[in-house]
């Protein structure tokens, strides 16, 4: 959880610096706007961390409020490996997600906005494990999909008028799997 913490202190300090290095750009989307982006992803809960990337198209339905598509992959991670010695055995987790948002924009300066989210989501994860034992081996996987709820908030920094970056900050709340935080840079063009 420090390591989080850390992390979200460090991205917001240097989203604090692009603002005050900044010049103008023009932060007002109005009705009709719609852009395309990409993200670098941390997804945690109290099992595991993992990275991963999406894309988004994001459509102003009105000045102030924007309805975001997304879709995540995390890349497998490791939950841990026994090796004695002709005994070997390891466990991984992968996730994806697809999630439908909407976030209600806040200008506060002419190249920056904030705004809280709200959304729901389509969650898929599955634990894959195997175990050898010299030439022998077995394995298997096991996974679900669950809908998901997602709260958070975000804050984006314009480089120019049809493009810019931004962080954001999820709790995704899962019924059959851990409920995870999800904390994501990205860039966005807006045509």
């Amino acid at each position: 959880m420090k390591n989080i913490v850390h992390g979200i202190s460090r991205a917001a300090l240097a989203l604090a610096a692009c603002i005050a290095l900044g010049g103008t750009a023009f932060a007002q989307q109005k009705k009709g706007d719609m852009s395309i982006g990409a993200n670098l992803l941390m997804g945690t809960n109290s099992g595991y961390t993992n990275f991963g990337i999406g894309a988004k198209a994001q459509y102003n339905i009105s000045t102030p409020v924007r309805v975001e598509a997304s879709w995540n992959y995390f890349f497998k991670k490791s939950l841990g490996d026994v090796n004695i010695g002709d005994f070997n055995m390891s466990t991984k987790v992968s996730t994806w997600d697809l999630n439908l948002n909407l976030h209600y924009l806040f200008p506060v300066a002419d190249w920056v906005a904030v705004y809280p989210l709200v959304g729901v989501g389509l969650f898929h994860g599955s634990i894959s494990s195997g175990a050898s034992l010299g030439d022998y081996g077995l394995g298997g996987s096991d996974g679900c999909t669950e809908l998901a709820g997602n709260l958070g908030a975000g804050a984006e920094y314009y480089l120019a008028a049809n493009m810019f970056v931004n962080l954001e900050a999820k709790w995704q709340i899962i019924h059959a799997w851990a409920n995870r935080f999800v904390l994501s840079a990205g860039i966005v063009y807006v045509f």
